[in-house]
């Protein structure tokens, strides 16, 4: 069996497909349970964000088992499978092993050392526990792969400064309003994972209070207001909304264009200071011709992630820090996994003996309720014949056909049997 990892990053993606393939968890247990239920795959973890979807998968088959990942994810993303196949990355063993522990690190984050990742990687883990899809070797990969994350946090300041889309995003548009950022009036459209980041970045890292949550869904935009103590506006108010504002940021999952020009140039008619608008959504939500409306300034997710690639310089050396403790915790991963692996072949050992003493006793021993001392003694020959039959033959064609006396050796060693 092999682990395997089939990642979708958006940023790579073209904005057709990228939306369509981030699941909410109600959809992420039913495409794991799906996974679980096909015989080629007998672990699976499905993981989701706002920025990437990847399935961590213990494959029978590996051919059949990718195929079948890539109609489980066709079913539920409503991609064509060769779309599917053609734009993800399969990680395959220790390449797998090695993503995993630099996904949860913030290594592989487009904002290096992101701080949401981590918890991102235990939310989905234990999703998989929950629903029983995790079994023994992804349930030690992904121990391994939190305390990897845990232990670059602690020993390295990657994950200082900007750790995320949304922090850079806020830095940008505080750089453009100036030093009264925490003052202005901030509209964040969207309710979903990247707009819940906005609004913890604006409110922790820059005091910000006047803000306006809006949402085409109330129930959905009111429960995010209401945790963020901040005012909510229905979608179909936006333009209105806008009007008031001094910095909107856009982060929802739609594929289509929600702010477009002509909106844009109806608010700044009555508007009177300039409007800064900050598109974070993958595909773009904000029409491109935005930028040319009189008093909008436009910056979408490729400005963002220009501003983080010159920011990245600064945590050099914390990314060497990290990528030597990656490394280091992947050689003891594989010592932890060879040491798992004598521990299930001694179980399996154990099990097979007791299976040789089940059978005695189901047909030898079941109508009798005493036994002399020559019969049990009879009986425990026959039982350690029966333990060391199949050994033994085993052994004999080995040295028959192999000659190898390393397999000679070894027995000796295991049993204690001196020279002779």
């Amino acid at each position: 069996m092999s682990i395997s990892c089939l990642s979708y990053r958006l940023q790579t993606l073209n904005e057709i497909e990228s939306d369509r393939i981030i699941f909410e968890d109600s959809k992420v247990r039913s495409i794991a349970s799906d996974l679980l239920a096909l015989e080629e795959i007998a672990e699976v973890v499905v993981l989701s964000t706002c920025l990437r979807t990847e399935i961590y998968a213990i494959l029978d088959k590996f051919h059949v088992g990718l195929e079948s990942i890539y109609k489980i994810l066709s079913k539920y993303s409503g991609l064509d499978e060769e779309i599917i196949s053609r734009v993800g990355t399969v990680f395959i063993d220790e390449q797998a092993v090695m993503h995993l522990f630099n996904v949860a690190s913030g290594l592989d984050s487009i904002v290096v050392g992101e701080g949401e990742i981590l918890g991102q990687v235990k939310s989905a883990y234990s999703i998989g526990q929950g629903i029983r899809t995790v079994g023994p070797q992804l349930n030690l990969l992904f121990k391994h792969a939190l305390e990897v994350g845990k232990q670059v946090r602690q020993d390295t300041k990657l994950s200082s400064g900007i750790t995320s889309m949304a922090h850079a995003s806020a830095a940008i548009a505080a750089s453009h309003v100036g030093d009264d950022f925490n003052l202005m009036s901030i509209g964040v459209l969207g309710a979903g994972q990247m707009a819940a980041t906005v609004l913890k970045a604006l409110k922790q890292r820059h005091g910000i209070n006047d803000i306006t949550i809006i949402n085409r869904t109330e129930a959905k935009g009111n429960e995010l207001a209401k945790e963020f103590s901040v005012k909510f506006a229905p979608l179909n108010n936006l333009q209105s909304v806008i009007s008031d504002l001094d910095v909107l940021f856009v982060a929802t999952a739609a594929s289509q264009l929600i702010v477009t020009e002509k909106m844009l140039k109806s608010a700044m008619e009555i508007k009177t200071s300039p409007l800064v608008v900050s598109d974070l959504s993958v595909p773009r939500n904000v029409e491109p011709e935005v930028a040319y409306v009189k008093g909008v300034t436009l910056f979408d997710i490729n400005d963002i992630t220009r501003f983080v690639e010159k920011n990245k310089e600064s945590k050099q050396f914390a990314v060497r820090q990290a990528q030597e403790i990656v490394n280091e915790r992947l050689v003891k991963y594989k010592e932890a996994l060879k040491f798992k692996g004598v521990d299930s072949l001694v179980a399996e050992i154990v099990s097979r003996i007791d299976l040789v003493k089940d059978d005695f006793i189901d047909k030898r021993l079941k109508d009798k309720e005493s036994f002399t001392r020559n019969e049990v003694e009879i009986l425990l020959s026959q039982i350690s014949a029966s333990i060391a039959h199949l050994p033994v033959s085993r052994l004999k064609q080995n040295l028959r056909e192999s000659k190898d006396q390393k397999v000679f050796e070894a027995v000796r060693y295991l049993f204690d049997i001196e020279d002779f």
